[in-house]
């Protein structure tokens, strides 16, 4: 049991790390207190959204 429990807090904490929450990304519209403008317009590609990135779907688990 207690090796299970080592086991997940090793996990976590690697999860956490995975985050990046420091990282600032250049690019990115920023507020005057350096936090991510959340309200600013989405990037534009020859006048149309630009949605590239890395997407995540998640497919439900009745679906194979």
């Amino acid at each position: 049991m207690k090796c299970r429990a080592v086991a997940l807090t090793v996990l976590c904490a690697a999860a956490l790390e995975a985050q990046w929450i420091h990282v600032k990304v250049p690019g990115v519209p920023r507020n005057p207190d350096g936090s991510v403008n959340l309200k600013a317009p989405a990037p534009k590609v020859g006048g149309k959204p630009d949605f590239s990135g890395i997407w995540r779907v998640i497919r439900p688990a009745n679906i194979p």
